[in-house]
């Protein structure tokens, strides 16, 4: 399963439930900091994603929209990175030859990534320390994104 996990992520091949999988293996398929959304289709339609993201009491005046292309057949996945305070509110559009089909308004939330995992899980986990903690995960994330610039660089 593990091994399957990893081709289809390769493969671009990503759907919300993987979610669920073991924490080490979202990580290594880097997963770990994602929230997604999906829709199921009528085979032949065309998919559109309206969003807009609320930062902890500002919300986004307009509306975003894609034009989503499907994962798997009629199987649509919209992937988003979302601090700890940030929420999606989302609906679907589905275009069926001259119908158009819209979707109730949702609310994707955080949904819990992976505590203090990679980058997003870091930052989140700093808005809830206390000024000294945080000063101190600040400078060692710093150190970190130095490091990190300085083994892989891009030529």
């Amino acid at each position: 399963l593990h091994t399957v996990l990893r081709e289809m992520c390769e493969k671009q091949i990503v759907f919300p439930f993987y979610l669920r999988f073991k924490e080490e293996w979202i990580r290594e398929v880097q997963l770990h900091d994602k929230s997604m959304v999906e829709y199921q289709a009528a085979p032949g339609s065309r998919v559109k994603l309206f969003y807009k993201v609320k930062k902890g009491n500002r919300e986004e005046l307009g509306y975003h929209t894609e034009v989503l292309m499907p994962v798997y057949e009629n199987l649509y996945v919209k992937q988003f990175i979302l601090y700890s305070d940030e929420s999606v509110t989302y609906y679907f559009q589905e275009i069926r030859g001259r119908k158009n089909i819209t979707g109730e308004k949702q609310v994707l939330n955080n949904s819990g990534s992976a505590v203090g995992a990679g980058k997003y899980g870091k930052l989140n986990d700093m808005v809830s320390m206390s000024p000294a903690a945080r000063h101190l995960a600040m400078l060692e994330y710093e150190e970190e994104e130095r490091l990190a610039e300085q083994f892989f660089q891009i030529y």
